[in-house]
């Protein structure tokens, strides 16, 4: 066999040997990837990182534990008015360690709950809602705000409660006529001098905060009017908190420390308890850090509808005249929504011209 032959049955032994290992290759990945206990779309699952939060570590990657709700549980509705009604509610689920899940009813926020480190996170409370079908909508954030998860919204209905009947009255029966006596002539009196009534004092009242008012537990300055050079006492949930006297401006001024619930402030003028102003009613909340004491700022002539400030998307530029109410309504959003992103703000009735407040997701 001369060389150039050899060389032919060198080459096909090559040849034969490739195409061999080559076919070996195809048949290991044919089973590797259809053995029993695998399927081809298992290949293609990789873990979802929704957020980077502190998480389990899966595949390398930081994920979050998903949002879970359990079925709500209902107390029995109780009419509050005429258009209302309060029930208990237990809400538990589960979501990643050290997360916050927000509950609304609606678009009105009902509570804030922290999940614990085991993922285990419960709510108990009162909800009071208009009458008719609403919808319960949990929401789970991160530490920095950030949606981590929302669940489907849970619908409830709110009975209205049956007319009271009226009860039928039997008819009355006439009464027979009986004999009209003579009147008994009355001797006359001389009658008596009306006495002059004795000038009254007139009541105070407050001015800052306002009714159904929202502020951060700490010092606050109340303000308010009444009759200059007269001394009035101020009356937290009818305890006499302190006084203090009218300036000749017919204005006064009392500062005064805030405990975190709720509050019902009068002020009545020293000795006169029939002068008293209208209640006004407090929520006082902690907030964030410290607050300082701010004295609220004079009145100031504004008009019924500023302009508005500056919509940025996620911030809003305060504008001149603007409060906390007007932007809400100018934004879409509400009042407590605004303070949950600003936990800065001590005092929501105290916002400046030009101040950056940060604003909640809007749909």
């Amino acid at each position: 066999m001369g060389l150039i032959d050899r060389i032919q049955v060198w080459l096909y032994d090559v040849g034969k040997t490739i195409v061999t290992v080559i076919l070996l290759i195809l048949i290991a990945l044919f089973f590797l990837r259809f053995s029993p206990g695998r399927s081809a779309e298992a290949d293609e699952l990789t873990p979802t990182v929704v957020a980077e939060v502190d998480g389990p570590e899966r595949g390398g990657e930081t994920v979050v534990v998903p949002l879970d709700v359990s079925a709500p549980e209902w107390g029995e509705w109780e009419p509050v008015d005429a258009e209302r009604a309060k029930a208990s509610l237990r809400l538990d689920g589960t979501g990643e360690p050290g997360a916050q899940v927000m509950v609304r009813a609606d678009q009105d926020p009902v509570a804030v709950v922290d999940v614990g480190q085991d993922g285990v996170w419960s709510f108990k409370g009162d909800v009071t809602q208009t009458f008719g079908a609403h919808e319960l909508n949990v929401e789970m954030t991160g530490e920095d705000g950030e949606s981590l998860g929302t669940w489907d919204p849970i619908r409830f209905e709110v009975p209205t409660p049956a007319p009271t009947p009226i009860p039928t009255e039997p008819p009355t029966p006439t009464p027979e006529p009986t004999a009209t006596p003579m009147p008994t002539p009355v001797p006359t009196s001389t009658p008596l001098p009306t006495p002059t009534p004795t000038p009254s004092v007139p009541a105070p009242a407050i001015t800052f905060p306002i009714d159904v008012d929202v502020v951060r537990a700490g010092p606050v300055g109340l303000r308010g009017t009444g009759e200059p050079g007269t001394e009035v006492e101020v009356l937290d949930n009818g305890s006499v908190a302190g006084s203090t006297s009218v300036a000749d401006d017919g204005t006064w001024a009392f500062p005064y420390e805030f405990s975190e619930g709720q509050h019902e402030i009068t002020v009545r003028v020293a000795g006169v308890p029939d002068a008293a102003s209208d209640p006004v009613r407090i929520l006082s909340v902690f907030g964030e850090g410290q607050c300082t004491f701010v004295q609220p700022p004079t009145e100031s002539a504004c008009p019924s509808d500023p302009p508005p400030g500056q919509d940025l998307g996620d911030t809003y530029v305060v504008g001149e005249c603007e409060t906390l109410g007007l932007i809400a309504k100018r934004t879409g959003v509400s009042v407590e929504e605004i303070l949950f992103v600003n936990p800065e703000i001590c005092n929501p009735n105290l916002i400046y011209v030009g101040q950056v407040l940060y604003l909640p997701p809007r749909q």
